[in-house]
């Protein structure tokens, strides 16, 4: 997915998907550590360095760079909005019903084995590790997949992503691409034809990337 953007987009575009699966492991810790009472969240301010505290902490950190990629991501788009011109010398696409879906399959397939499968209290350093190594192999295929993959986070700010396709092409099959449009007008912009500015452009054609308006 996204092949035809840059490794930068690439990224900050995987990694603020993950405010939210971070976000709900971090609560998970904390809300299971305060139950069993066996991690002072005091402990976090204090100068004693213990596996819990690195690890906790190093969630922390983690989530704290994916607002910063999610804060990134938005720029990019909102620039690339602030330059969109709808005329003729932009290409035509007509949007699918399709949009923002498999955000259910993506934390079920991320938090549910690890949860059940790993303790904090237990294996914190273990638990984290697990976590980090499973992102890890995600972000791997989804740099290789053509899957749609769901961004909840940027929806809640305003642009959701929709499945498209091309249709001012001489290709004898439709180019497939993805386009980032306002959330407010999803029932609008869906089954329409609308003019589309790439983001960014290559030599490769597995997918494209836009903006409509």
């Amino acid at each position: 997915m996204f092949r035809e953007t840059t490794t930068r987009f690439r990224r900050n575009y995987y990694q603020s998907c993950l405010i939210i699966p971070v976000g709900l492991l971090i609560i998970f810790i904390v809300v299971s550590s305060l139950e069993k009472n066996d991690f002072n969240l005091k402990v976090i301010f204090s100068h004693v360095l213990s596996e819990k505290k690195f690890t906790f902490l190093f969630l922390i950190l983690i989530f704290l760079k994916c607002g910063w990629s999610l804060h990134a991501l938005k720029k990019d788009i909102d620039d690339a909005f602030n330059r969109f011109n709808s005329n003729s010398s932009n290409s035509r696409c007509y949007i699918k019903n399709i949009f923002n879906p498999g955000f259910r399959d993506f934390l079920l397939s991320c938090l549910l084995p690890l949860m059940s499968t790993f303790s904090f209290s237990d294996f914190p350093l273990a638990t984290v590790t697990m976590f980090c190594s499973m992102l890890g192999v995600m972000y791997y295929f989804y740099k290789n997949s053509s899957d749609f993959f769901p961004n909840l986070p940027l929806s809640v700010l305003g642009y959701t992503l929709f499945a498209a396709v091309q249709i001012d092409t001489s290709e004898a099959e439709p180019q497939e691409v993805y386009v980032f449009g306002d959330t407010n007008k999803i029932s609008e912009f869906v089954l329409s034809e609308r003019y589309i500015s790439y983001l960014e452009k290559s030599d490769d054609k597995t997918k494209k990337i836009g903006i409509i308006r």
